[in-house]
Order: C-alpha cells, then structure tokens, then sequence
C-alpha cells in the first residue's frame, strides 16, 4: 500500500512538472507583444456531453461574486461552511437509470469527467482564482490550457478549499485536482478526450449545536467557537480516483469557415460512432472516538472507536451510435435533416470490497439501453415559411435490459413551440428507480439495516412560458411519487407505501432599466405529506447596476442580493451515514439572507468584494439551515479572477 502511495505522488508531481514545463515554453517562445493581449476569443471550450457545442470564455462582472459552483444554484443550502454537506430546497429526482451509491451530500464539490471542461485555444490560456474571507475561508483554484498541435490539447485543473468555519469541529479542507487531453486527427474524424482526476476531502463533523439556536447567539458566547456540539472527533475523509477515455469516428461533409485571413475546413458530422470508458476507486471512512459515544444510540462492533468505511470500484462502457442533425455541403451554406438522435448499450460494474468489518457484498453489475431522438425544424430549409418550423421536441429513454437493477427505466419528453413574443413548452417524465447502497444496506458501529425495497416511481410533468419582453419565464410542475424511500427521524431508510403529490410554481423575470437590472426567481410549491418536506415559498433576487467607468477601462457591477424562504421543517443531517433525514421537532427559515457585492474588471482581472448576511442580528439572531446546523454568521469575502492568454 505505502508503495502505491508513494508512485500516486510522484505520478501527480510530474504530472504538475509537466504542465509547469509546457507553459514556461510556451511564455519563452512567444512574442512580447503578443503575451499582454486579452481576447477570450482566442480559447473555446465544451462539454462531454455536448462536444458540438463550444463555449467562448465568459468575462463579464455580473456572477463573479458567486466564487462557487454551489453557489449558482439558487437553492442551495450549505450545513454550515464552504465544503461541508449541502442539500436543495427544492426536490431532485434522478433521470438516469443505473446503481447508485447514495452519497450526494458532498457532489458539488468533486471534479467529475461531466463537469470537466475541455479547450481549443489558439494561445496558452491560464486561469487563477483566489477568495479570501473572514474566520479563515479560503479557495484557490486555477486552469492551464494550450494546444500543443492545432489537434493536440492539454488542460490541467486545480483546486483547494480550506474553510475554518464559525464554530468549533467544523473545518474543511478539499483538494481536487485532473490532467485532461484532447485530440483530433488532421481530417476531423477520429477524436479522443481522456481525463485523470483525484478528489481529496478531510472534514471535521461536529454534529450541530446543541443548545437552542438564541443562547448559541448570546453574550456568553462572543466566541462560537465555545458553543458546545454534539461531537467533539468526528471525522470524515473521501477520496475518489478516475481514469475517463471517450473516443469516436464520425463521417459527414467540410465546409469552409473563415477565421481572421485564413480559411480552413470544418467537418459537419452526420453520423457518429462513440465509445466510452470510465473507471473509479473510491473510498469513504468516518472516524470518531469513544468520547462521542453517548450521541448514539447503539454501539455494535468496537466499543473504543469508530471506523466506518466503504471502498468500491466502478467501471463502465458505453457504446454510442449517432445521427446528428446537421447535414454539410462542400460551400459555405449548410442545411439541417429534421431529426436527429443515437442509441447506446452501457455496462456497469460495482465491485465493493470494504465495507467496515461487516461480510463482503456480491458486485453489481447492469447491462443498460439509451435511447433519444429530436427535432431541428427551426434550421431545416425544407420547412422554411411552415408552421412546424417553429415546433420543437425531443424525447429519450433509458431501460435496464439486464443485471442488478433490471427493469428500471426513465422517460423524459419535451415540446415547445416559438410564437412571437412568447414561447409555450411542456414536457413530461416518468421513471421506476432502485433503491440506493445506502438505502439498502449499511453496516456501522453506530448505525446497521439491511433493507428490501420496491422501485420509487415518478411521474413528473409541467410546462413554462418564456416571455422575450421580461426575458423571464413562468413555469409549473406537477408530481406524483409512489413508494418514496427517504431517512426517517430514527436517521434509518424507510419507505412510504403510498403515493405523495405535489406541485411548484415559479416565476423569474429579468428587467433592465438603463444599467440597472432586477434579476428575481420566485418559487411556491407544497407536498401532501411530511416526507417531502420543503419550504412553501423561497426566492433569490438580485438588484444592480453594471456599466463602465473612466473611457470604458473598468467595467463595474455593484448591487445587493437577497435569499429567502418561509418556515418549515428542515432535515436534520446524520455524519456519520452523510445522510439527510426527516424531522419535525424544529422550524427553520423565515429569515432574510442579504449580501452586497462590488465586481470590478480591469482587461483580463476581475475582483470581487462580497459582504454576506448583512442583515443578521436585525430581526433575528440567526436560523438553521439544516438542523441543528445554524447558517453561517456576517461575513466578507474578497475574490480575485485573473486571465492570462500567453
């Protein structure tokens, strides 16, 4: 083991020396009057999951004072600090039909090979972020990316989260960290993406407080560091290793693009053969000494300490046939079938060997089948002047052919319709999901089940309204859950036989008036029972205004945000499993969440100065977000953004 240790650190320091190496080159050959210019044009980047669809740079002020991926969900809750377990306000149901562990408490933090981006740039292109803020908070994250060939790139991305935390046990410390490539043959029709990444987390879990949320907020606590918590070692680690290679062939016609003076050929694919592999070690261990011991209620394996732990390996292959949408002539001018769509077949294998001391679990393994289809009326010259133009729909569907999870499936539908001012779209889901790992199964010191569960159907189905003047949209969802698995307030899965209904209703506008700009979404939603339960109304809105100052050499955005969300019951969180769990004993909410931000940006520097719960001590010493877990105190951040383009 210490030897694989050792040859995993050398492989990332020369991994690092590497990436150092290239850009030295790259500085040391380029042209000085080149290495000062800033045009985000120079570097588009995309997605695995949408390799036809590129991206350019995003340089503006508007959301640098959201330093987190987090943080752009507007219903995010945090269970204290940057790095610790998060939760939404709103209800996420899975679409994707597979084995699933159950530990999603923690995702928004991990480089994930779906999460990666990948780069064409035409200049070495460096990206380094920094956040500072009060009580010891801090993020340093950066990007590298060159082509090293017109077909071959590189990118190498980074980063390290260490948050101290209001009050005592509470400090996390994240380290995430990929090496990805990219290449593309002269004639376009072969390519390949592979990915490396490495997630580290230690995170000290101190259970909540456990004395009523005013006298935590008293005089005889100026120092939150001295309010008790309900454990005093708890630890958690995870760490998670990837390997991801997706390559392919695709056939179709060139067309000619110009770029500045030169004209080059770009291959417009019409079908696409795609394969795919990923491969990942993960491990999870929760440690806590006997000193914490009375907090539970059982103690089953050692009675001095706890060591829970789970370690399993995953792979998976996916072969994937495609019919894009777009079909090229040898011009300039291209034109567009009306359909496109692809099948796919994916293998998946689960092998778990640790878990705790308990008896080791049978692999899972499943054998699934993908399947999609959608328009492109809008692009199609046959349609051109007919109202099908303006249609647009799609639909895809996942089915479990064979192994641990058979029969599961999901089936998502969608349409809309462009007419005029105002676009109506509509759309309808239904799946038949497994239970989790977790769900079924954990053996611990302090908590152990065993669990046969029938699948949780869903049906999901809604429509929204896209309104061009307010460039917002109105839209509202219906819900039908049958046989829904949740954690109960004994912190154990269970299952209610019966079906929970539900809706939401939300609206957000966007208006500018000049440089001032109200950017709101408002939600209202309600469930017919207990297990789902969720605030009856939560909004995020922002006002502010952006323009530019001194002959348009600093462009500014400066404004207030506010969050916030009526009463209800919010779950309690459980350490020791990362779980999330019903309870009805305390309300948490009604409480406004106010910040005030000031975004600057100088050429290719963006900086953010960021004052956050402003408002606390106003009306109210403070609410939780997740029981007992109160929300973090006043606050202030300085972000720094820097682009290099060498």
């Amino acid at each position: 083991m210490s030897c694989c240790r050792r040859c995993s650190r050398w492989f990332w320091v020369l991994t690092l020396v590497f990436c150092i190496g290239w850009s030295f080159n790259a500085l040391a050959q380029s042209d000085d009057s080149i290495y000062h210019r800033f045009n985000p044009t120079w570097t588009r980047y995309y997605y695995l999951n949408h390799i036809d669809q590129s991206q350019v740079i995003d340089t503006s002020t508007d959301l640098v004072h959201r330093y987190h991926q987090g943080f752009d969900e507007f219903n995010e809750m945090q269970t204290g600090n940057l790095g610790q377990a998060s939760f939404r306000l709103s209800p996420q149901f899975v679409q994707h039909v597979g084995y699933r562990v159950g530990l999603d408490a923690y995702s928004e933090y991990f480089f994930t090979p779906d999460n990666t981006p990948f780069y064409n740039t035409r200049r070495p292109y460096t990206v380094l972020d920094y956040v500072l803020g009060t009580k010891n908070e801090q993020m340093f994250s950066g990007t590298h990316t060159q082509n090293i060939t017109k077909q071959y790139n590189f990118n190498f991305r980074f980063q390290r989260i260490g948050s101290q935390g209001i009050f005592s046990r509470q400090r996390a410390d994240w380290f995430n960290l990929s090496l990805g490539q990219s290449f593309t043959t002269k004639n376009q029709r072969y390519y390949i993406q592979a990915l490396v990444h490495q997630n580290r987390a230690k995170l000290q879990q101190n259970g909540g407080i456990t004395i009523p949320l005013d006298s935590a907020y008293n005089s005889v606590y100026l120092d939150r560091n001295s309010v008790p918590v309900r454990l005093d070692s708890a630890l958690l680690t995870m760490r998670e290793r990837g390997v991801f290679v997706q390559h392919g062939l695709q056939w179709g016609g060139y067309y000619e693009h110009k770029f500045d003076t030169t004209v080059q050929k770009i291959l417009y694919p019409v079908v696409r053969l795609q394969h795919r592999f990923e491969y990942n070690r993960f491990r999870y261990k929760f440690h806590d000494d006997v000193v914490d011991f009375p907090q539970y209620e059982n103690v089953y394996i050692d009675g001095s300490k706890t060591n829970d732990s789970i370690q399993y390996d995953s792979w998976r292959n996916e072969l994937r046939l495609e019919l894009t949408d777009i079909r090229s002539k040898t011009d300039t001018t291209t034109s567009c079938k009306l359909f496109g769509g692809g099948v796919g077949l994916t293998h998946e294998l689960y092998q778990f060997f640790e878990i705790t001391s308990g008896p080791s679990l049978d692999n899972k393994s499943n054998v699934i089948a993908k399947a999609d289809v959608h328009t492109n009326f809008l692009s199609a010259e046959l349609l051109q002047g007919n109202i099908l133009r303006n249609l647009n729909f799609g639909a895809s569907g996942e089915y479990d052919v064979a192994g641990y999870n058979q029969s599961d499936y999901t089936l998502t539908s969608y349409a809309s319709l462009n007419v005029g001012p105002i676009t109506p779209s509509f759309f309808y889901r239904r799946s038949s999901l497994s239970p989790t790992h977790f769900q079924e199964y954990y053996n611990g010191n302090h908590f152990q089940w065993t669990n046969v569960f029938g699948n949780t159907n869903t049906t999901i189905y809604g429509g929204s309204l896209f309104v061009k003047p307010a460039r917002g949209f109105i839209s509202y969802s219906i819900y039908n859950v049958t046989n829904p698995i949740y954690f109960s307030e004994n912190r154990k899965p269970a299952q209610l036989l019966s079906t929970v209904n539900g809706y939401s209703f939300s609206v957000a506008p966007s208006f500018a008036l000049g440089h001032f700009h109200l950017d709101a979404r408002l939600v209202w939603q309600s469930y017919d029972n207990a297990v789902l339960t969720y605030p009856d109304f939560y909004t995020l809105s922002s006002l502010y205004y952006t323009g530019k100052l001194f002959k348009s050499a600093l462009q500014m955005t400066a404004g207030v945000e506010g969050r916030y969300n009526t009463s209800y019951d919010a779950p309690s969180f459980e350490p020791n499993t990362s779980q999330f769990y019903v309870q009805h004993e305390t309300e948490a909410g009604d409480y406004m969440w106010l910040d005030a931000f000031l975004n600057l940006k100088i050429r290719s520097v963006r900086v953010s100065l960021l004052g956050q719960n402003l408002l606390q001590g106003t009306s109210k010493v403070n609410t939780y977000s997740a029981m007992p877990y109160p929300l973090p105190d006043r606050s202030f951040k300085v972000r720094i953004n820097w682009l290099f383009w060498n």
